[in-house]
């Protein structure tokens, strides 16, 4: 009958004051797009980011800056000078240094308090007559700002316009790090100096 028939929702129809009769509602992710309740087609939620690789990454870039930092240092202190030298001059004779030999504790009978640094040095006559460095006042400066006498200056006398190579020793403090060599082409000079960094 028809006042005895009971209106009967349709199953995806919500009651008044009831629930889905589906089911209950999903939760709806924070990663849906603004405006959206339910996954528009073709969405995807982006896969969550892990912080498990942090820690590793930022503990291996430590290393590796440690290292390069290291491995500066290390190659600083183990360069040699920048040889030969830009060559400088006092009075009429010019002076470069070739070579700076690694320490040594003698020469030949001779012992050195400390130890000895010996420099090559081309000598360089730019007169027009024969000159000798034999009794110039060559002076070795380390990088504290120390001063050092030549334990042995050999004497050469150098040709007008010619070139000689001498070996200038130093007793010098064990350690020292050669930073200038202070020549003098004759007693009375003003004196040049040598950068030997």
């Amino acid at each position: 009958m028809q006042g005895n028939t009971v209106s009967r929702g349709l199953p995806w129809h919500r009651r008044s004051g009831g629930n889905h009769t589906a089911g209950a509602a999903r939760p709806i992710s924070e990663e849906l797009p603004p405006g959206f309740t339910t996954p528009p087609p073709g969405f995807r939620a982006r896969p969550a980011r892990s912080g498990a690789l942090a820690v590793p990454l930022a503990i291996i870039g430590a290393i590796l800056l440690l290292w390069g930092g290291a491995f500066t240092v290390a190659r600083m202190a183990t360069d040699p000078a920048p040889l030969p030298t830009a060559e400088v001059r006092d009075a009429a004779l010019a002076f470069q240094v070739t070579e700076i030999e690694p320490p040594v504790k003698s020469l030949g009978p001779a012992t050195a308090n400390g130890e000895y640094r010996v420099l090559t040095v081309v000598v360089r006559n730019t007169d027009d007559r024969p000159r000798s460095c034999a009794g110039c006042d060559q002076t070795l400066v380390d990088d504290l700002g120390r001063e050092f006498p030549a334990a042995a200056i050999p004497s050469s006398a150098v040709p007008p316009g010619d070139t000689v190579t001498v070996k200038v020793a130093f007793d010098v403090p064990v350690g020292t790090v050669p930073a200038v060599l202070e020549v003098h082409g004759s007693q009375s000079s003003a004196g040049a100096k040598v950068d030997l960094r």
